[in-house]
């Protein structure tokens, strides 16, 4: 019998108002609230495993007395029982403790596997589940999109931004999933009827065996020191098409910049190298310019082509390298990157890690965290020196808030947005160093089986890009005014959620709160509503341009300039403009 225990978490309703309480937590009293959409794709998941096979779901979740509201939905959708870790010594954790509470609780149960959603709507960090995969010793696979069990053997397809991985693991396991693993179903009324009589189990702290000083706001390694709203983004020059709106748009770029006439000894900050075969990504050039504010930037790079990075690196003022080369490194799952980067903050004690905020970055910074008792903060959209330590800044709650945050435990490791700063060239020493350590079995649980490499398009990678253009429901599944703008002004493509979940776009490629987040320069919506998803995703561009049919869209809400018209006119005149300006 495969168990199953899910962890979910009761959120607040992203329509309704955030504020912050005077101890800088957010203030969750007269908010109403629901399961996070996240985790009912993690129930949905675990119900299918168990229903192709036999077995039982547990769902556990953390929180006060309204969070029974998200339990009893996971019941009525056909898990079998449910576990509420509710004390009030918990208000105001950071992710490091809440991971502590989530593994004591999951010690208290029989399991297989742990499963997530891949971050709570409200949070969004996105680590709870290494953190804990960390904290039991377990190996982790996260953002899962295809989950096949056989047996013991699990078997999860990953869909990256440069490449496909079938992962195989065996559990105990730690699990995060996508929204592409299916929609979750509806409570039935039978389902909602049988909720009422299946078992929900009240833990306290002291139930697990915690003490209550190791959690809450004064215990947590990681503090916001200040939060304000974000100014709100008035509507801007908004024309209807009649003839000449896709010129017209041209017009304000030109204005912009956007388009242009002719042609196109100090402490050490350690940086992660994102590379694809040694080619080194934009956001590693950024987190290299960064560092210097901090200390003296050291690279830190896995894999056995430093030779191609070498150059790049020390271009953008690495004055070390330190080169971990081993097979471990990409026949395997995070772990040992984790393991070796853990390491290497002892060692060396820097002044912060600085890692690129995605998928991978995120797992191997939750790790990292944990092995070394350092405080974490994700996401961060600036990153400064202040009063002898680190201030980060933040974007939160759909880009409403901004927050200053810094680390009070242990070295400042950082995730940090692609587009944060603009790479300066600073030649480094770019002293190579190899460096080995003898790698745990746990690291080698879960094995990429296979790796599909996806073709280059040509254009910029989606959240590195200074220009995004996206299409929406108004393409009607056809990209191809969308891809052609696209072009004409060196930008990445982007969908909305709509899109992607009619089949028209892939999913690395969708831009909301649950696909990617970007801030480019330039933001161009296309026949996309500006829904409150889509917006969370792309509301902090610095100019934002639409192009809608309906005038009463809210994505008009937001821009700079907006264009009142059908996309499949406006878009190619736009472009042969564009064109025309370029010569």
């Amino acid at each position: 019998m495969t168990k199953i225990v899910v962890a979910v978490k009761y959120v607040p309703d992203a329509t309704a108002d955030r504020t912050f309480s005077s101890d800088n937590t957010v203030d969750r009293a007269g908010v109403d609230g629901l399961l996070s959409e996240l985790d009912e794709y993690a129930v949905e998941q675990a119900l299918k495993i168990v229903e192709a096979s036999d077995g039982e779901v547990t769902v556990l979740t953390v929180g006060p007395d309204e969070a029974a509201d998200a339990v009893r939905k996971a019941l009525q959708m056909g898990a079998d029982a449910g576990v509420h870790v509710n004390d009030e010594a918990i208000h105001g954790s950071d992710a490091a403790a809440t991971s502590l509470v989530l593994a004591e609780a999951f010690k208290k149960l029989d399991y297989d596997l742990l499963v997530f959603g891949m971050a709570s709507t409200d949070g969004s960090m996105g680590v709870i589940p290494s953190m804990v995969a960390e904290r039991l010793g377990i190996p982790a696979v996260t953002l899962g999109s295809e989950i096949t069990a056989d047996g013991s053997t699990i078997t999860i397809r990953r869909d990256g931004d440069s490449a496909t991985e079938t992962i195989e693991a065996t559990g105990p396991l730690v699990l995060s999933v996508t929204d592409q693993t299916g929609e979750a179903r509806y409570p039935s009324f039978k389902g909602i009827m049988a909720a009422k009589k299946k078992d929900v189990q009240q833990w306290t702290l002291s139930d697990l065996g915690i003490d209550a000083a190791s959690v809450g706001t004064n215990a947590a390694w990681t503090k916001v020191t200040s939060y304000e709203p974000r100014p709100p983004r008035t509507a801007g020059e908004i024309v209807t098409d009649e003839g000449g709106g896709g010129t017209k748009l041209v017009e304000f770029l030109a204005a912009k910049k956007f388009v242009c006439e002719g042609t196109d000894h100090m402490t050490e900050v350690l940086v992660v190298v994102d590379h694809v075969d040694g080619a080194v990504t934009k956001p590693t050039l950024e987190l290299l310019t960064i560092a210097r504010r901090l200390g003296e930037p050291s690279a830190v790079f896995f894999g056995g082509n430093v030779d191609a990075a070498k150059d790049k690196l020390t271009e953008f003022g690495a004055e070390k390298i330190y080169v971990y080369d081993d097979a471990a490194y990409s026949e395997f799952l995070v772990v040992p990157k984790a393991e070796a980067l853990a390491a290497l903050v002892s060692e060396t004690s820097p002044a912060a890690v600085l890692i690129v905020s995605g998928g991978e970055g995120k797992e191997i910074a939750a790790r990292v965290s944990i092995k070394t008792e350092s405080g974490l903060i994700t996401d961060a959209v600036d990153v400064q020196s202040a009063d002898g330590g680190v201030a980060t800044t933040q974007s939160v709650f759909a880009g409403n808030f901004t927050v200053v945050a810094s680390v009070t435990t242990g070295t400042p490791i950082v995730t940090v947005k692609p587009n944060s700063a603009a790479p300066e060239a600073v030649v480094g020493a770019g002293v190579v160093e190899a460096k080995a350590i003898e790698i745990s079995d746990l690291a080698k649980t879960a094995k990429i089986t296979s790796s599909k490499t996806k073709e280059a398009s040509g254009r910029p990678e989606l959240t590195e890009a200074a220009i995004v253009v996206s299409g929406g429901r108004g393409t009607g599944g056809d990209f191809t005014e969308v891809e052609a703008f696209a072009d004409s002004i060196g930008a990445a493509v982007g969908a909305s959620r709509a899109a992607v979940d009619s089949g028209w776009y892939p999913h690395s490629f969708q831009v909301g709160q649950t696909g990617k987040t970007v801030s480019p320069q330039l933001y161009v919506a296309n026949g996309i509503s500006g829904a409150i998803q889509h917006r969370a995703g792309m509301q902090t561009s610095k100019t934002i341009v639409a192009v809608n049919k309906d005038n009463e869209a809210p994505i008009f809400e937001l821009v700079d300039f907006g264009v009142v018209g059908d996309l499949k006119a406006v878009l190619p005149q736009a472009t042969d403009e564009v064109k025309k300006r370029k010569g």
